[in-house]
């Protein structure tokens, strides 16, 4: 795996770019979502991860990113990699289950994530699982398309009622 960084050629543009801009833009050319890795963004720069095989190509072909012209480099040192940032969540449900982890990351009801999972929208460690009812291991990282993703920290208590108390830190 390589890591690419894309940056604005021009010091002022108008437009905010996000996760889902970043991602259009390197599908746009015509490459499939299995060669593009993470996609990090801070400030007005994104890094992200492909194949090392695609790299030249994301460098001499990806020349625009919305309305943004924009100049792709290769990142030789892993200090350029900025670190990702989380935020912490802390909350009850009733049991580990798939569907009530993802509705407490998501501030959502429960219920209303059952239908993500069904679709198979929903990854564990990359796998994709369609079964609301699994439970998730320590350090699992969920990943739910159009949503987000978050790494699962564990229980951290069980309250005086039962729940349990779990730990969650959600991607920014």
């Amino acid at each position: 795996m390589d890591c690419l960084k894309i940056e604005p050629k021009a010091l002022r543009f108008s437009e905010e770019l996000g996760h889902r801009d970043y991602l259009g833009a390197l599908l746009n050319l015509g490459v499939d979502r299995s060669v593009v890795g993470d996609i990090l963004i801070k400030d007005k720069e994104a890094w992200f991860f492909c194949l090392h095989k695609m790299s030249d190509f994301f460098i001499e072909n990806l020349i625009r990113v919305k309305h943004t012209t924009v100049l792709v480099s290769r990142v030789e040192q892993a200090e350029e990699i900025p670190e990702p940032e989380f935020e912490m969540i802390n909350g009850t449900c009733a049991s580990v289950r798939l569907d009530a982890l993802i509705g407490l990351a998501f501030q959502t009801s429960r219920s209303s994530m059952v239908s993500f999972i069904e679709s198979g929208l929903v990854f564990v460690n990359g796998k994709l699982i369609t079964s609301n009812g699994y439970e998730p291991k320590e350090g699992d990282i969920i990943s739910v398309r159009g949503k987000g993703r978050f790494i699962y920290d564990g229980v951290s208590r069980q309250t005086k009622k039962g729940r349990l108390g779990v730990r969650i830190r959600k991607y920014v």
